[in-house]
């Protein structure tokens, strides 16, 4: 298959110098059968660009990436929609936190949300972080890679976020990076 790398430089709103590289991948089902599950690169693809592998649950419904998005995935319960996406970027980690909280909104007054924390993902360091806003949440794990970060986050209101949770970590331990 055919494979596109974009790299884009710029500056954030703050001035802060940010660089994204973006391999855009054929999905499976176009152009071609595969046996790979959806979204996910093959394996030289991924040793290639360096980007991650993974597998997502088959509960999850593939969406197309947005802008900045590696990979997309969506759950709906009635009329909440939770996404769950893979992207890489640059910046801080204080300003993409910044930027997710945002996304959510404030914590509830009284709330307490779980502060950063240190994992493993596919043998790299990475920090899982969780934020808590008034009807919305977001469990996120960055891994460091290079000058910039890759994003496994899961945004959505807060009851199909608590839904997805497992099928989440699940996702997260399933990625490998070449």
């Amino acid at each position: 298959g055919r494979i596109v790398l974009v790299q884009l430089s710029g500056k954030d709103p703050a001035g802060t110098a940010m660089t994204m590289l973006a391999a855009i991948v054929p999905r499976a089902g176009q152009g071609g059968a595969t046996s790979a599950p959806p979204m996910q690169p093959p394996a030289s693809t991924a040793a290639d660009s360096g980007a991650p592998g993974f597998t997502a649950p088959a509960e999850w419904t593939s969406e197309p990436p947005r802008q900045f998005q590696t990979a997309l995935w969506t759950v709906t319960a009635g009329d909440q929609k939770l996404e769950i996406s893979v992207s890489q970027s640059g910046g801080s980690m204080a300003a993409n936190l910044d930027r997710w909280r945002g996304q959510v909104g404030p914590a509830p007054e009284g709330t307490t949300e779980p502060g950063p924390e240190s994992m493993m993902v596919g043998g790299v360091a990475a920090t899982r972080v969780e934020l808590i806003g008034a009807d919305k949440a977001i469990v996120g794990v960055i891994v460091p890679r290079g000058g910039a970060s890759w994003f496994f986050k899961m945004m959505g209101p807060s009851a199909l976020v608590e839904q997805e949770r497992a099928r989440y970590q699940a996702f997260v331990e399933s990625v490998q990076f070449p």
